[in-house]
């Protein structure tokens, strides 16, 4: 089992940013985190619950620059940090760790009335 993972961002606002910030420089890095998870049993509930903590405090610190006063800046650096943590979980590939994300992520369900 991996002891690391890193939470990449590919969004495409990072890519748009940084083409506006380094015009000029060919190269355009994606900011990443490495989250250690050695220390940590993936079968137990409490492990699981502490690399999700992990995962999710790696994904904000990445995706911080992104949160500023304004609305839509706000709103990407959210959908910046959700996308950083789903993208980890598929990666760490825990099943409990999916249950956990997918338990706490749970799409609202509608129900159509007639």
């Amino acid at each position: 089992m991996k002891s690391a993972i890193r939470t990449a961002l590919a969004a495409v606002l990072l890519g748009s940013v940084s083409a506006i910030a380094t015009a000029g420089n060919a190269t355009t890095e994606v900011p990443q985190r490495t989250v250690q998870y050695s220390d940590l049993n993936l079968a137990s509930p409490s492990g699981v619950v502490v690399l999700y903590q992990r995962i999710r405090a790696a994904a904000r610190v990445v995706c911080e620059p992104l949160i500023f006063s304004d609305l839509q800046w706000r709103a990407e650096g959210q959908r910046c940090t959700h996308e950083a943590i789903q993208r980890a979980v598929y990666e760490v590939n825990a099943p409990l760790l999916t249950g956990y994300y997918l338990a706490k992520n749970r799409p609202a369900v509608a129900v159509a009335q007639r």
